[in-house]
């Protein structure tokens, strides 16, 4: 029983752990480490991840650190691969790749924040938080004071002040909003669904964006050092440690006791360094689960999303990996299964189903594919799959038996009742529609299916903040009144219909009409555009295919972007968690 992984063919971004040096890179006299046992077993596992050579750059590719002019302090560099920095006299720079030189911008900072190319950050020396205005190539300063700022890829910024004081600045308001209850002494953010911080005791905690709370993850161990990426790899390390990370499908921290590091650098789980108390630096590998001497010595590592790497020795030179990196804003393949059907949530997870109904599990961190079996260790037979954060994962098979996914045992686990459709909202809500087109919502304190009267539906959506929709077998629309305990119709017809929040309700017709619903005027209004699927996440992002598969990111500026690649099923976590299948059942993610 439990979950079981899969050796897979794999080419990475780039092969960290087999780093050649060049000149000006600071070297270590002793020899590299190039090997060191598995950290758990059954963990051996190669990497998933695939990216295609037409994705990678040309001129990156060759190994190791080349250095780059001049010295900074400290630095940041976006998912996008966008790189600030500042120098010992506060002085701020921004990386031109096309003359490659850095270029000064007028300001002074003490900290700057990369999110991606459109959002850059930084606090000064006084604590005033600031934020960079592209159109009027200035800084505008933003009300509040902070200590300490991030940026997630997705630009979603938080910080914390002096006390431990933690803020959320709320772009659409422009407003700083303080999260309660909790003080922290260092923050990392992903995106706007993978936030986590140290609190003053050094326990790593994670927030939950639909309580908007923090939680402390289930370990004993102080740490002093935490960083997220926008896959939802989240590395943690106590003070020249073992460093920790993040198992989704375990909901918790687990070990790899393969190097004793102090701080820990991650931008997806193909790119995760490290540096110990002697600034010797490793690299992780996911083909190993091991963390390699890279060879290197390193006082700080900006490692983001699209492979590439940054890096500052102890007097502030510079140094880039020359490893090759991708292409931001595409698709890429994720090999090792092949799915029917994937379903992705806000945290990171992604779940799905392959043609045999088996449920699968992709493991950010160690790049690895598990599956899983029933409790009673026999494929549960899938036929339709549902994921929300935290490992809430829900299916149903061929002859309706309702399978929940046990975090404890690592199993399928067949519970009471029949359901032909299930989904799991972002928010944790449970709804299912059994043969006959009755609707149940999940009571997890009572554990009991509750009937939801007033309509008889074909499927169900559901929002993050529980919003719940349906429709019948004529396309009918319904939404339910929680007042008053029904299902309501609501005029229009549509074929497919998708949820985010109240506030973001999204469908289309059978015709390939767009429509989002406005609950102020409580009518829908046409969007331009023609789609046969959309798919929303958590924070209203939106995507959606065509007729003929092609792919499309919801834009209010611009309304639908073209995205290349065809897939014939796509699932929206949040803006930095969608993923997608083909026709021959190739899984995708999208990069930023």
């Amino acid at each position: 029983m439990g979950r079981h992984s899969i050796n897979t063919s794999f080419t990475l971004i780039a092969v960290f752990a087999a780093l050649l040096l060049t000149s000006g890179v600071p070297m270590k006299a002793q020899t590299r480490i190039t090997a060191f046992p598995n950290a758990r077993a059954g963990r051996q596992g190669r990497p998933a991840r695939r990216v295609s050579d037409q994705r990678l750059r040309p001129e990156q590719d060759s190994g190791g650190f080349v250095q780059i002019a001049g010295n900074l302090k400290q630095i940041s560099v976006g998912a996008d691969g966008t790189v600030w920095g500042v120098n010992s006299a506060q002085q701020i720079y921004t990386y031109d790749f096309n003359q490659s030189t850095w270029v000064s911008v007028p300001g002074l900072l003490t900290q700057v924040a990369v999110g991606n190319a459109t959002s850059v950050w930084g606090i000064n020396s006084a604590g005033q938080v600031y934020q960079y205005n592209f159109n009027a190539q200035t800084w505008a300063k933003v009300p509040g004071s902070l200590t300490q700022i991030a940026v997630g890829s997705d630009g979603d910024v938080w910080g914390i002040n002096g006390s431990g004081s933690v803020y959320h600045y709320v772009g659409g308001s422009a407003v700083w909003q303080n999260i309660s209850g909790i003080a922290l002494m260092a923050i990392a953010v992903g995106n706007d669904g993978n936030v986590w911080g140290l609190d003053m005791s050094g326990t790593a905690n994670q927030y939950i964006p639909t309580s908007g709370s923090f939680f402390s993850a289930p370990t004993s161990v102080a740490f002093n050092n935490i960083s997220v990426a926008p896959d939802g790899t989240v590395w943690a390390t106590p003070n020249n440690g073992v460093p920790y990370y993040w198992d989704i499908a375990e909901q918790n921290l687990i070990p790899v006791s393969t190097a004793t590091l102090s701080n820990v650098f991650t931008g997806a789980g193909y790119n995760s360094w490290g540096i110990n108390s002697a600034n010797e630096a490793f690299s992780f590998d996911p083909q190993t689960s091991t963390w390699q001497d890279a060879g290197l010595q390193f006082a700080s590592i900006a490692a983001v999303q699209n492979g590439s790497v940054w890096a500052l020795d102890a007097n502030g030179n510079i140094f880039q990996s020359s490893n090759a990196f991708a292409d931001t804003g595409s698709f890429f393949s994720v090999t090792g299964v092949n799915l029917t059907q994937v379903t992705a949530a806000y945290d990171g997870s992604l779940w799905g189903i392959d043609s045999s109904g088996s449920p699968w599990w992709f493991d950010p961190p160690l790049q690895q594919w598990y599956y899983f079996l029933s409790s009673g260790n026999y494929n549960p037979g899938l036929v339709q799959i549902s994921a929300g954060p935290d490992a809430n994962v829900w299916g149903v098979d061929a002859g309706g038996n309702i399978y929940v996914f046990d975090v404890q045992n690592q199993t399928f686990d067949q519970v009471s009742g029949s359901l032909s459709n299930i989904q799991v909202g972002q928010g944790g809500d449970v709804w299912g529609v059994n043969s006959a087109g009755s609707v149940y919502a999940y009571d997890s304190d009572a554990d009991v299916w509750d009937p939801a009267p007033g309509a008889t539906l074909k499927t169900i959506a559901v929002g993050a903040d529980g919003s719940t929709w349906g429709l019948n077998s004529s396309d009918s629309v319904y939404a339910y009144n929680f007042a008053a305990g029904v299902f309501a119709n609501v005029p229009g017809s549509l074929k497919q219909i998708s949820i985010g929040t109240v506030d973001s309700v999204w469908g289309v017709n059978s015709t390939g009409g767009i429509y989002l619903y406005n609950p102020n005027a409580q009518t829908w209004t046409n969007v331009p555009g023609a789609l046969s699927q959309v798919s929303v996440g958590f924070d209203s992002s939106v995507w959606g295919l065509n007729a003929t598969n092609q792919i499309y990111q919801y834009s209010p500026a611009t309304i639908w972007n073209n995205i290349p690649g065809i897939l014939t099923h796509i699932s929206v976590g949040s803006a930095g968690v969608v993923w997608g299948v083909n026709s021959a059942d190739v899984v995708y993610s999208f990069g930023y």
